[in-house]
């Protein structure tokens, strides 16, 4: 039988984190995976924080893909333009894109989830929408005619959430339910055209900022950045994943209803957010 054609996928915000679990997972299995983000092997890198687009495509290609690092800063349109014609130019379609761009945690300081509203920094809410949620929809908007000629196209947003809960900060709270809508919304207007759309909402992940911001955090009821990009093979390897359209699924799930686990071997249960 021929081998079917390698997966053509677009990570967006991978330089670190879960875009880059998720990008080394999609190297896995062979895709062709556009990594997107700010931070280049050479330069300045965001809060210090290690890891580049051009260290996750190595790390892509090493996996056994083909990794294409492409600086992309997603609050310019421009350079969203450009980049959809460049996978335009080089590969003709689309087969997965994964919103994971995010913004607002620069300089990060938890004390400002403390704060009485009137106090909480405005441009802190600019950021999270414009580098967050105008992003990923803008990005959708640039690659849809991509994802109308890809192999069973599929968007995926990344979010936060535990069926509606607050969670602790108005601004943060807010951006995130407008990712995991705009998942849903999404799912609606593209279903004519074939393509589906939905949001996993990661638990407690040890990404580069969290260890960080902890040298020794309390690692219990975590995952690694890596469990979301199974969860995202998982989904791609389901035949009937019109089921889900539109939903928001905790990875956690995920990992129980697929059956697959994490790098160290655990089964990390469904991240539950406490009442506040």
């Amino acid at each position: 039988m021929p081998t079917p054609p390698a997966t053509i996928a677009l990570v967006t915000g991978a330089s670190r984190g879960v875009g880059l679990g998720i990008a080394h997972e999609l190297g896995l299995i062979g895709a062709i995976v556009y990594i997107t983000g700010r931070t280049r092997s050479t330069g300045p890198h965001t809060d210090d924080l290690p890891g580049s687009i051009d260290e996750t495509a190595r790390l892509v290609t090493e996996s056994g893909g083909t990794g294409i690092a492409v600086a992309c800063d997603h609050t310019d349109d421009n350079a969203v333009q450009a980049l959809a014609a460049q996978i335009g130019a080089e590969h003709g379609r689309l087969d997965l894109l994964v919103n994971n761009v995010w913004g607002g945690y620069e300089q990060y300081d938890p004390a400002l989830f403390e704060l009485p509203l009137e106090e909480q920094p405005i441009q802190r809410f600019d950021k999270m929408f414009r580098s967050g949620v105008r992003a990923h929809y803008t990005t959708t908007r640039a690659v849809v005619a991509l994802l109308r000629r890809g192999r069973r196209p599929l968007i995926v947003n990344i979010s936060a959430g535990d069926e509606g809960k607050y969670l602790g900060d108005v601004q943060y709270d807010l951006a995130k339910a407008a990712i995991s809508r705009l998942g849903f919304a999404l799912s609606k207007k593209l279903a004519p055209d074939g393509i589906l759309a939905l949001t996993i909402l990661p638990g407690f992940t040890r990404t580069e900022r969290v260890l960080a911001a902890a040298p020794e955090p309390d690692l219990a009821g975590t995952h690694s950045a890596r469990f979301v990009g199974r969860a995202i093979v998982a989904l791609l390897n389901d035949a009937d994943l019109s089921g889900r359209n539109g939903g928001a699924f905790k990875a956690g799930q995920l990992g129980l209803d697929y059956g697959f686990s994490d790098v160290d071997g655990s089964r990390p249960e469904p991240f539950v957010i406490p009442e506040l």
